[in-house]
């Protein structure tokens, strides 16, 4: 996809104070660009990253914000802290949250990395009861018209990608990784979302490829690489028997290698 506009709105992260090293804390410069490109008073802006690593500390992208479309150009890559420390005091249990921006398009081939072999250690994992407090990698809420390719999401504390309450949204040519024996790490997981496709990808992180929660419906996951890992699974729903619904789930030309179950409902 092709990034438009020109000059005076395309917003570089080295233009406010960004490093690149991938060993000083980049965060607070993405937040000064990201509140330029939200605030920009053009049809579109462009938030550039640059072919440079940066270490980002959980950030949260909030909107709404003006332009009616944003790019976000990934070329470079972005890695989380590898102490579980960097969390403490943080107002995100996620690592990259993105809020209330419609018309968000991220696209490029750089590589973000959750960092997600420090929180693998049996005490986060066994002990169901702090299970949730590994981050999401990355997250998407109340994001319509949302649009993301290109990318590639590895080695998440939990989850890779997730979106929730987002209507409209084509997830396309993404890679999403993680070692087969690391612990709960859905490749993607749709909640409580519509309108939503999936395609061309590579998703293997040795549980859930994609996860369909409830209150989603029309959902296209069309020629997406699957496994190792447990196949596309519509659920949980139902739980102490609750009311659930998902409905208008399409999957086609899928392919599973070494998964346990093809498409699966768990309730």
């Amino acid at each position: 996809m092709a990034l438009c506009g020109s000059s005076n709105n395309v917003f570089n992260v080295m233009e406010f104070g960004a490093v690149g090293d991938g060993v000083r804390d980049d965060s607070q410069a993405f937040l000064k660009a990201w509140n330029a490109v939200c605030t920009a008073s053009t049809t579109s802006a462009t938030l550039t990253i640059q072919k440079k690593t940066f270490l980002l500390r959980p950030t949260i992208f909030t909107g709404p914000c003006k332009p009616p479309q944003i790019y976000i150009q990934v070329l470079g890559d972005l890695t989380a802290p590898k102490t579980k420390s960097a969390w403490y005091g943080s107002k995100s249990t996620d690592w990259l949250t993105f809020v209330y921006i419609n018309g968000l398009i991220i696209n490029g081939n750089g590589i973000l990395d959750g960092q997600g072999s420090v929180w693998w250690s049996s005490q986060y994992y066994i002990k169901g009861e702090v299970d949730e407090l590994r981050p999401i990698a990355l997250s998407f809420s109340f994001c319509n018209n949302l649009h993301i390719s290109g990318i590639n999401v590895i080695n998440s504390p939990s989850k890779h990608v997730k979106l929730f309450k987002c209507i409209g949204a084509t997830l396309r040519n993404l890679q999403i990784k993680a070692p087969q024996d690391s612990p709960n790490r859905d490749g993607l997981v749709i909640a409580a979302s519509s309108q939503v496709q999936v395609l061309h990808s590579y998703i293997g992180t040795g549980d859930d490829c994609i996860a369909i929660l409830t209150g989603s419906s029309n959902i296209n996951i069309t020629r997406i690489a699957c496994g190792p890992g447990h196949g596309i699974s519509i659920g949980s729903i139902g739980n102490q028997g609750n009311y659930d619904t998902v409905e208008e789930i399409h999957v086609q030309d899928c392919s599973f290698t070494g998964t346990q179950n093809g498409i699966r409902i768990k309730t």
